[in-house]
């Protein structure tokens, strides 16, 4: 019996050490589980608070008798959801996002948009995004591939411009550059 009784022992504290693995295995499972879902809802909030950021920039686009122009020092406050009037089709939609918008003065908006997401968790999760726009901001991309200042010279065939070559003063070609555009010289 006494080699059959320390069988059982054994058995009996192998199982019970696999049962606590197992267990803290589970735990920690749990716990990543919830740790990466708050991430996914603390995602989803940042990506509503970037719906406010284009929303604030339509509103100051359609705003032609320049209403926001005039929130200086309190701003312009609203809220929306995505849905709209519509039947939401996912949660997403059924959040809402608030917007302030204040006008800095020479065309500049500061732009609050803030955001909370009640996922799956039992705690909202909140985002904020500060921004500012500028109205009818200059294009970034020229129209043009090289610009002279005052006096310049393209000289040799390996030279290409790809693109319209510009000057404001003396251009010089020689040697047969190549220009893929048109030449504009201002003298």
């Amino acid at each position: 019996m006494g080699k059959k009784g320390s069988a059982l022992i054994i058995v009996l504290t192998v199982f019970t050490v696999l049962a606590l693995l197992g267990a803290a295995l589970l735990k920690v499972t749990i716990g990543d589980s919830k740790l990466n879902q708050r991430q996914v809802d603390h995602q989803k909030a940042l990506f509503l608070a970037e719906s406010g950021i284009q929303r604030a920039a339509w509103l100051i686009k359609q705003d032609t008798s320049d209403n926001l122009k005039t929130y200086t020092s309190t701003p312009y406050s609203t809220t929306f959801q995505l849905k709209g009037t519509d039947t939401a089709l996912n949660t997403m939609e059924d959040e809402d996002i608030d917007i302030l918008i204040l006008y800095s003065g020479k065309e500049m908006y500061q732009i609050l948009s803030s955001s909370q997401f009640s996922g799956s968790g039992s705690a909202k999760v909140k985002n904020e995004i500060n921004a500012f726009l500028e109205e009818n901001s200059p294009a970034k991309v020229f129209d043009y591939s090289y610009f002279i200042i005052n006096w310049g010279w393209f000289y040799g065939t390996p030279i290409t411009s790809y693109g319209d070559a510009r000057s404001n003063g003396r251009f010089d070609f020689k040697y047969s550059p190549t220009v893929e555009g048109d030449r504009k010289s201002v003298v």
